[in-house]
């Protein structure tokens, strides 16, 4: 059989799954816009946490944060749980986030600092890659790889240290971590609409639909191969930054 023949073939499942799974998601999908987050009790959050989530928070703790409070949040396919710490000797925040889908459950930490441009500077070790794009008001590297929450905190001081932003780190207000975290869902959520990513229009939910632009460049990063070279684009962009090769704006 001619190897073209053979080689289109084998490829048109792939490139059919690719083509109409974004169609999908475009009727199906939404992002949050506009999110209001409920503090909850900390004894009952904790309850509900397995074994990881506990040694994960011990950890962290270890590194001098204090435990600020715990929230969550459902969309349509997603309930997120997520603690926030806060370092206010080095400004530095730490989430520590698990998403639950009905397949699968991801367990994963962040750590952040907010400057005085309003930019977020954070380091995460989440398996899956963000299906967002660069935005210009936030630079975050991923490297799944890092186990220890203070090897993963020692890449954030890394990262400012090669970005330069340390001088420019905001204090830490302790009434407005929450707050801090919803306006900055509503500054990613309109960089995406500048973008073309989403539609302009928010529903009575706080979510915007997406463009069908945006529904095929988010699903392709989930998808193969399209996750694999997002995975070589991330761990590309990890290595230009902390070496100070690559300059945030």
């Amino acid at each position: 059989m001619n190897f073209w023949i053979m080689g289109a073939i084998l490829l048109s499942p792939l490139a059919l799954i690719n083509g109409l799974a974004p169609l999908l998601v475009l009727k199906q999908v939404k992002l949050t816009a506009r999110v209001h987050f409920e503090v909850l009790d900390e004894e009952a959050f904790f309850a509900d946490r397995d074994a990881r989530f506990h040694a994960l928070d011990m950890e962290i703790k270890s590194l001098d944060f204090e435990y600020v409070g715990a929230s969550r949040y459902r969309d349509l396919t997603t309930t997120s749980h997520f603690c926030l710490y806060a370092n206010h000797t080095t400004r530095t925040v730490a989430t520590l986030i698990v998403m639950t889908t009905e397949s699968k459950t991801l367990t994963y930490a962040e750590f952040s600092q907010r400057c005085g441009d309003e930019v977020i500077v954070g380091v995460c070790n989440a398996d899956q890659v963000s299906i967002y794009p660069r935005l210009p008001i936030k630079v975050m590297l991923r490297d799944p790889k890092i186990d220890r929450m203070e090897e993963l905190y020692a890449m954030l001081l890394r990262l400012r240290d090669a970005l330069g932003r340390y001088p420019m780190a905001l204090p830490l207000d302790r009434d407005r971590y929450f707050q801090v975290v919803e306006e900055f869902v509503e500054r990613e959520s309109d960089e995406l609409v500048k973008l073309g990513y989403c539609q302009a229009a928010i529903d009575e939910a706080g979510r915007r639909s997406l463009t069908v632009k945006g529904a095929y460049l988010l699903s392709w990063k989930l998808l193969f191969p399209g996750n694999v070279i997002k995975g070589w684009s991330d761990r590309w962009y990890k290595h230009q930054m902390l070496s100070g090769r690559r300059q945030f704006r």
